[in-house]
């Protein structure tokens, strides 16, 4: 597989793959990761930090809140579905106290939680205060 980059969401490498509907990139890391995006040769290696277009039609980014923290996402969806994890100022949690991995916000049945990034291999977890 041709390697197109360092997947923005989880590090991975970014790979080109055929679908039914043409070339795509795709995470290396599928199905953990589900980040893909159009295959164009603007698209390889692609600088991620300072991205302010959609690759995949041009259109604004916007960041938006999720259940798993902030991402940005097309303008022009549902047309186009491209998006990506962002980690703003405000979204660190600092890092884990057993494995030095980032904390995460998650929200489980009792509540928002901090995790471990690396879970299932760390499984260190906090409430919220």
């Amino acid at each position: 597989m041709e390697k197109c980059g360092t997947c923005p969401n989880c590090g991975s490498d970014l790979v080109k793959k055929e679908g039914r509907n043409g070339a795509f990139i795709s995470c290396s890391g599928f199905p953990k990761c589900k980040f893909s995006m159009d295959y164009k040769e603007e698209n390889i290696d692609l600088d991620f930090e300072n991205i302010d277009k959609c690759p995949n039609c041009g259109s604004e980014l916007v960041r938006k809140s999720g259940s798993k923290g902030s991402f940005l996402s097309c303008s022009n969806f549902p047309k186009c579905r491209f998006s990506m994890d962002c980690k703003s100022e405000g979204d660190s949690y600092g890092n884990c106290p057993e494995c030095g991995a980032p904390l995460e916000k998650k929200n489980g049945k009792r509540g928002e939680f901090l995790s471990c990034s690396n879970f299932p291999k760390c499984r260190f977890s906090k409430d919220i205060d």
